[in-house]
């Protein structure tokens, strides 16, 4: 029988023994290297999927306005977008390849996702999206983390977040910054602004001038839900609302009009003012309809005369100038230039474009301003709130903002607030000289 080479003979017990404590040493080596690189694999995986699931919710916000621009406000539960809620223009899924366990949303970690949202007061939200990490640990204790609602412990946004207990090692998309309190800010809103110009073929005017208030009406519909985000406002000079991202149709239409001057498709940008001025022929002045203006004269000494274009008109009652501290009515056509002078003079001590509709004016009054909180703020709910100065609109606040108001306001106005879900008035505000505020609960 042959005998065998050296390089045929298997490995002895001592070098396989050798061979084993090498290997092990080497593995022990490396293990740290090993599980910090598939930690930091499964890190930067988690934060991708965050951006998916936060762009999911409101766009690149210039062509897609994801969850928002389709619905109207943020999903009540980061589930939501993935499973129907069986909102008024979902249209989703809106992730692909999401982990559903037990209709909660999972990151990589299999752990249900954190969800921080809170409704700025005359700002921006805080929106933010966060993994419990490696240890599944968090201040947020919260049964379901899913829901923006349920929120709890220390907010992302404060810069104790990550020296709380068990915050460590969480994730936040968007980072949060101690040096940053403005990191997780969004905003979502677009400001529709209107500039209607009519053509007064009244011999006295013969130009375009600013459109009177209430002869134009405004509806602005989303195109994704099909539902009227605004619906028949009375338009007036400064008309200024706020919409969701997205895409709507702006119809106006003319009280002495069959068909509509204007309807136009636009894409509201969030953060932006979208502005279109539209000049819309077909008025003439004098032979409008008539309506009441109460006038009320609060010049402490002097008496005033009440001019339409350049004719002097009388009260209801037949008299002539109204004297100070006095109040009367007139008859006067719609959309007509209305002059306030002073008694025997050349003087204007104010004036106006008389609405389409019944309408109160103050003269001589102090100048006032108004500041408007809205804080009914209900999850998942658009609890916008308009509000009319003497029953003419001048402008909306959307939950959780606060708005000023500065243009033609005086002290004795009336203002009037209504609820646009529940169309309920309230409550009533007189306002007084210099700086008034609201805040409706």
């Amino acid at each position: 029988m042959p005998k065998a080479s050296p390089g045929d003979r298997g490995f002895s017990l001592l070098e396989m023994v050798v061979a084993l404590a090498v290997l092990v040493a080497v593995v022990a080596f490396l293990a740290p290297t090993l599980l910090s690189t598939v930690e930091s694999t499964r890190s930067d995986a988690t934060l991708a999927e965050m951006a998916q699931i936060y762009e999911a919710i409101v766009g690149d916000q210039r062509e897609r306005f994801g969850y928002v621009g389709d619905v109207g406000t943020y999903p009540a539960s980061l589930a939501d977008l993935v499973i129907s809620n069986s909102a008024t223009g979902w249209r989703g899924p809106y992730l692909g390849n999401a982990n559903v366990v037990s209709s909660l949303l999972t990151d990589p970690y299999g752990r249900p996702y954190e969800y921080y949202l809170v409704s700025g007061i005359s700002g921006s939200d805080q929106l933010a999206i966060i993994s419990r990490g490696p240890d599944g640990l968090s201040t947020n204790t919260a049964a379901n983390p899913n829901a923006a609602a349920n929120f709890t412990g220390t907010a992302p946004s404060n810069a104790a977040y990550v020296s709380g207990a068990n915050n460590a090692d969480n994730l936040v998309y968007p980072a949060a910054s101690a040096g940053n309190a403005n990191a997780l800010n969004v905003d979502v809103l677009a400001t529709l602004a209107l500039n209607i110009q009519n053509f007064d073929s009244n011999s006295l005017v013969n130009a375009f001038v600013p459109a009177c208030p209430n002869l134009y009406r405004v509806t602005v519909t989303s195109q994704t839900r099909g539902t009227a985000e605004v619906s028949d406002l009375g338009y007036a000079p400064g008309f200024q609302v706020d919409v969701p991202q997205g895409i709507y149709q702006v119809l106006v239409t003319a009280q002495n009009m069959a068909a509509a001057p204007f309807n136009e498709r636009v894409t509201a940008i969030p953060g932006q003012t979208l502005t279109r001025s539209p000049n819309i022929t077909g008025l003439d002045s004098s032979g409008t309809d008539q309506f009441v203006l109460t006038v009320t004269n609060k010049q402490p000494s002097e008496a005033i005369e009440i001019y339409q274009f350049a004719s002097e008109v009388n009260a209801t009652d037949g008299s002539g100038s109204l004297a100070a501290n006095a109040t009367k009515t007139y008859n006067l056509r719609a959309c007509a230039q209305i002059f306030f002078k002073k008694q025997g003079a050349t003087t204007i001590r104010d004036q106006m474009i008389m609405p389409w509709g019944n309408a109160a004016k103050l003269v001589g009054a102090n100048a006032a301003t108004l500041t408007v909180t809205n804080n009914y703020n209900l999850p998942n709910q658009s609890d916008t709130i308009k509000i009319y100065n003497n029953d003419i609109f001048i402008g909306d606040v959307r939950d959780g903002r606060t708005r000023s108001f500065t243009v033609g306001l005086t002290a004795g106005d009336v203002i009037k607030v209504l609820n646009v879900n529940n169309a309920q008035v309230g409550p009533l505000l007189t306002l007084v000289s210099g700086a008034n505020a609201l805040t409706v609960n």
